[in-house]
């Protein structure tokens, strides 16, 4: 590519500019698209972001400029926000699988992080590599007819005919059974209040401070994702190896944080990968500085930037879960958004980070990028201790339950418990018992219910 349109010597720095194009894309589509998806429902903006993904990267393979490229990589940065299909998917399951939910996503990017790596060793031509990895999205328009609307959210805004046919459709396809009679009613009803949700999150302090440190922390892990990214370039040997080994250990680091994730919780290991990514810094700044010998700094250099290409992965997977978990359903998409646009900004600047050496004239040149991102993960670890734990914690609905207890689940919606049997009746109301049916009915009939703290 960089013959096709010229980019050599001094027009290098362009390269830089399209790496950012995408990213900067990325930021439009998550302020833009994730925003909306509170008051617009998570499957319309989910839908919208593939269909503008797939057109805009099959367009991308008949750019003949460098600038139409460039508009092309934006708009496909655009379609790129996948947080509306993340957060239907945490949405839906109950506390004991958000993590399932969440991070079996990470681990089907791994694999497609994979699959690139392979074609782009093979197919040498950018166009019709480009051609051969966008076409397959086409599929994926397909969602708008597969796709639920997140339950949680048609709840919240008062939309029970919808809710109930959903969760018919769910019953059906897991082969499972509700009484002929199920009907769930939300006590104190709320229909759409649309953006006036978002006023409460302003009005206290606490949290509007939590909402802040997860923009940080967003920020400096897409700073240290990216830049990670980028620097594959300058760490030597085989950039396609080096790619390789950085989508293995990333798939390594999802299934790593997958296994803890419910057993230490998402704030210990938010802080701990932090931390092993400002340490693993440190090594790759003194190893730049002070090893002589190439191949054993080469191999100092790549063995931090893999393991904390993996730590910092996985640390990815899992605040998505714990932002999402931490603020209720009726901002939740405006959080998660916002949030999103934050690690956004950290993405656009990370190239320029990781280029840092080719950009300044200094003795510390080959240091400063492992500086940069080492002191903003030391920062953002020790933010994130100021941050509650979400572990088995029912998603709140609103601002008012965002304080309930771990041990409490949320009494705006109906709690079904596995038990003997249940009792029909014509709306279900929160309960503290279940009493013996007439027609047989099990309440494990009932789990696929996603409100269910069993998931």
């Amino acid at each position: 590519m960089e013959d096709k349109f010229g980019l050599v010597c001094k027009d290098k720095i362009l390269r830089t500019h399209a790496s950012m194009a995408f990213l900067g894309g990325n930021l439009a589509g998550a302020l833009v698209l994730g925003a909306v998806g509170d008051t617009f429902g998570r499957k319309p903006v989910a839908c919208f972001s593939i269909f503008f993904l797939v057109f805009s990267s099959i367009a991308c393979t008949w750019s003949n400029n460098f600038y139409m490229y460039v508009i092309m990589r934006f708009l496909s940065g655009t379609g790129s926000n996948i947080a509306g299909i993340k957060i239907i998917a945490i949405e839906m399951v109950g506390p004991s699988w958000r993590a399932l939910a969440g991070i079996s996503t990470e681990v089907i990017f791994c694999v497609g992080e994979v699959i690139l790596c392979g074609l782009a060793y093979f197919i040498r031509d950018w166009r019709c590599l480009q051609l051969v990895i966008s076409a397959p999205g086409v599929i994926l328009l397909l969602y708008w007819f597969v796709l639920p609307e997140s339950t949680r959210w048609l709840l919240s805004r008062g939309k029970l005919e919808e809710a109930n046919e959903t969760l018919r459709k769910i019953a059906k396809m897991n082969k499972r059974q509700l009484p002929k009679d199920f009907d769930i009613k939300r006590t104190n009803e709320k229909k759409n209040v649309g953006i006036r949700e978002i006023a409460p999150l302003f009005r206290s302090r606490k949290h509007l401070i939590r909402w802040l440190i997860n923009m940080f922390l967003w920020f400096v892990l897409a700073t240290s994702y990216y830049g990670l990214t980028f620097h594959v370039g300058t760490l030597g040997g085989n950039v396609y190896l080096n790619f390789l080994i950085f989508a293995v250990v990333e798939s390594a680091g999802a299934f790593v944080t997958l296994y803890l994730n419910n057993r230490f919780g998402r704030k210990l290991l938010n802080s701990v990968a932090l931390l092993l990514t400002f340490l693993l810094s440190v090594l790759s700044m003194v190893a730049s500085l002070y090893v002589k010998d190439e191949t054993t700094r080469r191999w100092i250099l790549m063995g931090s930037a893999t393991v904390g290409r993996m730590s910092v992965s996985g640390d990815f997977a899992n605040v998505f879960i714990f932002t999402s978990e931490m603020f209720p359903t009726s901002i939740r998409s405006f959080v998660v958004a916002t949030a999103n646009v934050s690690g956004m900004i950290g993405a656009t600047v990370a190239p320029y980070i990781a280029d840092l050496g080719n950009l300044v004239d200094t003795r510390f040149e080959t240091a400063l990028p492992y500086v940069i991102f080492g002191v903003l993960a030391l920062i953002a670890g020790l933010l994130s201790l100021a941050l509650p734990e979400t572990l088995h914690k029912q998603l709140p609905e609103d601002m008012k339950d965002v304080n309930v207890s771990v041990t409490k689940a949320s009494k705006r919606f109906t709690t079904i418990q596995p038990s003997d049997t249940i009792q029909p009746c014509d709306t279900i109301q929160p309960c503290d018992t279940i009493q013996p049916s007439t027609n047989g009915t099990t309440a494990t009939e009932l789990r696929m219910v996603h409100f269910d703290s069993k998931g």
